[in-house]
């Protein structure tokens, strides 16, 4: 069966995106680069872990 080693693989990506999201904000509350720079980024981010969560609850619930 191939959800469970995709349900992992998507897991992986969750959390590497939910660290990528936080290093954005980092960025960006520690003032090295603007906010404005760093917005589009977080934005996309942001898309990107809801993408992966509502991906992650479809494919457990099937």
């Amino acid at each position: 069966m191939l959800y469970p080693r995709l349900i992992s693989s998507m897991n992986v990506s969750l959390k590497e995106a939910r660290e990528t999201e936080y290093w954005i904000k980092t960025i960006v509350a520690s003032e090295i680069l603007p906010k404005q720079k760093m917005a589009l980024l977080l934005a996309e981010i942001e898309e990107i872990v809801k993408i992966l969560r509502a991906s992650l609850k479809k494919l457990k619930s099937n």
